[in-house]
């Protein structure tokens, strides 16, 4: 797996069709920590190739890291949503907003 951030928010869609062509795989990219996520088989090697992508899209990375791939990960590979306990904290951060609105 290969992460990256961006400062400007309208980088994103420029930086997700840069890196598209390098994965088998979907990029995903998460509203809340503005991180995309990258799915790779060789994440040593495709780490150099992302870099590549995003320079050539003119997208400049805040932070760029490589990891493997943890259940959460994999699981939202295979289905394409997040786990109950990762949705769990959102639901209740919502939750405390619309209590306090009341």
């Amino acid at each position: 797996m290969v992460e990256f951030s961006s400062r400007d928010i309208k980088q994103y869609e420029k930086a997700l069709q840069a890196i598209e062509k390098l994965s088998n795989k979907k990029p995903s990219f998460d509203e809340n920590s503005l991180t995309v996520t990258v799915p790779v088989k060789d994440g040593s090697k495709m780490i150099v190739e992302v870099v590549r992508a995003l320079d050539s899209a003119k997208v400049e990375p805040v932070s760029l890291s490589m990891h493997r791939p943890s259940l959460d990960d994999v699981f939202l590979a295979l289905t394409g949503k997040k786990t109950e306990a990762e949705e769990a904290p959102k639901s209740a951060n919502q939750h405390k907003k619309k209590k306090g609105n009341a």
